[in-house]
Order: C-alpha cells, then structure tokens, then sequence
C-alpha cells in the first residue's frame, strides 16, 4: 500500500525574506482575518544566540532555538506547517536574544481559522 501525504494546497504559498536586527521583529505581517502558517524557514545568525518565534500579541508559538556564532537551521517543508500565529490579524514575529543579525526565508499560508 501507498502512504497518502497531504498537501495543503487549498492556500497559496507565500515567501518573504528578512533582514532583522537583535529584539522583536515582524517577519511577516498581519492579513486581516487570517493567520500566518509556518511552512518552511532557513536562517542564520552573525552570533550566537537565541531565536523565537512568538505572535504579534506576543504569545509564543515556537519553543527557544539556539543558534551557534554564524550557523543557523533549517526547518524543511511540512505541508501541516510547524506553527502558525494563534489569532487572526496578528503578524508573526521572530525574537532573538544576543544575535545582532538574523536572515532568512519563511514559507507560509494566510490560512483561515
């Protein structure tokens, strides 16, 4: 028998590069009765440090990753996505603790609630 993988294709993907400095920052903003799903994201850091993932309100959405002195990770595409913000019209973030320098590359879905 085959294994039967979903893909959640009833919402477009999306993309959107960043570019942050060290703190709270958006990522990808907030779309007015939708929430912002995880799919896939790539990052790396100048220094070692932490990085979080939280909604706008701020809740967090993600746990605590560390990150070592110019590394980063990869999280690869889930189609359930590995988390998304918990309330509509909420834009989601990223936290950083000590890093002064994030890129990166996040795929998601405005999905509905």
């Amino acid at each position: 028998m085959g294994t039967f993988i979903s893909r959640n294709t009833d919402f477009p993907r999306k993309t959107a590069a960043f570019d942050v400095a060290a703190g709270t920052n958006t990522i990808v903003a907030a779309v007015a009765g939708k929430r912002i799903r995880v799919l896939a994201i790539i990052l790396t850091a100048d220094i070692s440090g932490t990085v979080k993932f939280i909604t706008e309100s701020p809740t967090d959405i993600s746990g605590t990753f560390s990150v070592s002195a110019t590394g980063g990770f990869v999280l690869n595409e889930n189609p359930s996505g590995w988390f998304e913000t918990h309330a509509d019209n909420k834009a989601l973030q990223v936290v950083t603790a000590t890093i002064t320098s994030l890129d990166g590359l996040v795929i998601y879905q405005e999905v509905e609630a």
